[in-house]
């Protein structure tokens, strides 16, 4: 079996059904709680199951679902041998059938609280990065599954029963077939199902692979991460299997990784997982261009626009939906490298920016947005970092009222220089908060602002606390 051919079928299986996954090779069977990732082939190997992590799964009773012959809508032909049996004739590689027989399907019925669980071992550094979790399957007894090795490959079928074989497309697929048994099938790749056989299961949940490069305690270095093995990779370009890796280094580490772990705690559980419901290639094809990474040019020293060289991305002035995903507005670093910023949009008019220091910049720092709101004003917001003790300092805001689309420029403000800055700027900038290191930030920043900013900042920090 050709890799070409069986991503092929997976490929093949994956568009047709709009997410679902065909087991490549059908014969390794798959329950939902079962745990793994795909390989280059888009085989599916398991590598252990929820319940070894302590994590409970209820799981639904066997439900019987439709029987039915799927196959390519082109690329094969299909010829009466005779009134129980046609052939078939692949006109090109890559060409699928997939026949049902007695298929029943399970899934997992408590589906948030798994998640949770995963969450919880993910922060506790104990869950790999790229694992992925299958939520549900069909098995079938009977049947079988086939893809073309090359244009000219045939094989034969046989219609279960005394049902007569007829060729016609409409007809043919409620016909119940099987493969000729001892007749070989020149140029095709086939598997006959035997109960207990997965053929087929639904979309597997992993960690959102945009969140990655936040979680995986790599170093960092000019924009790129650094694997273990000097491998370097853009935030967006990581691989989506880190197998080859240890362990230790393809799972959250507080210590080293970027997120820190009350902000990854307190994400909804929406943002830190995501359905894989497309090969990655295919993923990649699909991807907006509004989730690549922007690297900006030079621009005035100590100023420089968030948004500049990013006019490509024509991000669509547009209010998002309830329940609509997080969007990464921008993901991009300042001229110097030295430090970066992410926008989030997370819907309803509620948009986060992160702001990351490299380890040239001596924590605590301040940086000064600035932004055009939704109706039409200029806003100003201070973000201060501070290391927290795992050597990555990064901060998380809430950027209220940011219009979307809009000029955004960043610069840097000393501490000691809070002083100059409004009331109402340094009131609406505390309470913009939203992780605990932002606001432990601050409350190093209020004990040497000086006696003008800091009573301020401690103020405003007192009513975060009480509002939380």
């Amino acid at each position: 079996m050709t890799e070409a051919a069986s991503q092929s079928y997976v490929a093949w299986y994956n568009v047709a059904s709009g997410g679902q996954w065909a087991a490549w090779p059908p014969g390794e069977m798959l329950n939902p709680g079962d745990i793994g990732t795909f390989d280059a082939e888009l085989s599916f190997h398991p590598r252990g199951k929820l319940s070894s992590f302590g994590v409970a799964v209820q799981v639904s009773a066997e439900r019987q679902v439709r029987s039915g012959l799927y196959r390519s809508e082109a690329g094969l032909q299909f010829h009466n041998v005779s009134e129980h049996a046609v052939r078939v004739i692949a006109e090109e590689p890559g060409a699928c059938i997939l026949q049902l027989i007695d298929a029943t399907e399970k899934s997992v019925l408590n589906r948030e609280d798994v998640l949770d669980d995963i969450r919880m071992l993910l922060v506790r550094g104990r869950w790999d990065i790229d694992a992925q979790v299958v939520m549900g399957r069909t098995r079938s007894r009977g049947g079988f599954c086939a893809v073309s090795l090359a244009a000219g490959a045939s094989l034969e079928l046989v219609a279960a029963g005394d049902r007569q074989a007829i060729a016609e497309a409409a007809e043919l697929d409620g016909a119940q077939w099987s493969l000729v048994t001892g007749q070989p099938a020149a140029g095709f790749s086939s598997f006959e199902f035997s109960d207990p056989t997965t053929a087929v299961f639904s979309p597997p949940v992993r960690v959102r692979h945009e969140l990655w490069h936040w979680l995986l305690p790599w170093l960092a270095e000019e924009n790129q991460l650094v694997d273990p093995t000097g491998r370097r990779y853009a935030p967006g370009d990581l691989p989506h299997d880190l197998s080859d890796l240890p362990p230790e280094s393809r799972r959250y580490d507080p210590a080293r990784s970027a997120l820190r772990p009350a902000a990854l705690s307190a994400m909804p559980l929406a943002e830190v997982f995501e359905e894989v419901t497309s090969p990655p290639e295919l993923a990649a094809e699909e991807a907006p261009d509004q989730d690549a990474p922007t690297y900006l040019p030079e621009h005035a020293p100590g100023v420089f626009d968030l948004r500049a060289g990013a006019g490509a991305l024509d991000l669509p002035k547009t209010v998002r939906r309830p329940g609509d995903r997080p969007v990464v507005l921008f993901d991009t670093a300042s001229p110097d490298g030295l430090a970066d910023f992410t926008l989030h949009d997370r819907g309803r008019g509620e948009f986060w920016i992160e702001v990351s220091l490299g380890p040239a910049i001596a924590p605590p720092a301040v940086v000064a947005l600035r932004y055009a709101t939704a109706d039409g004003r200029q806003q100003e917001l201070l973000v201060p970092v501070d290391d927290d003790g795992s050597g990555l300092p990064s901060s998380v805001a809430e950027l209220p009222d940011y219009a979307i689309g809009a000029s955004c420029q960043a610069f840097p403000v000393r501490p000691a220089d809070l002083t100059t800055w409004p009331e109402e700027v340094l009131a609406r900038s505390v309470k913009a908060v939203v992780t605990a290191s932002a606001a432990q930030a601050w409350h190093r920043i209020a004990q040497s602002a000086g006696p003008d900013a800091g009573p301020v900042v401690a103020r405003n920090l007192d009513a975060v606390r009480n509002r939380r």
